[in-house]
């Protein structure tokens, strides 16, 4: 489930998101409109807050994903 989606059926918002995990409102803005891809402890952080629906693959860009995949096979 991607951010958006998951900020939807929970009726959070981007603010309550921010202060619960320690980042500005404007940064998950960013996250969302895909001009930002977040930091690792930021992606750790969402995914802890949504338990899980929101994993850090679906928040990070393809060259992201491509560069997790390699640490994590190694």
């Amino acid at each position: 489930m991607d951010l958006d989606e998951w900020l939807w059926r929970n009726k959070c918002t981007r603010r309550k998101i921010a202060r619960a995990i320690g980042i500005h409102h404007q940064t998950i803005f960013n996250i969302l409109s895909k001009t930002r891809t977040p930091a690792l402890f930021t992606a750790i952080a969402i995914e802890k807050f949504t338990n899980g629906a929101v994993t850090i693959e679906e928040l990070l860009n393809e060259e992201d994903r491509e560069k997790l995949k390699k640490v994590l096979s190694t």
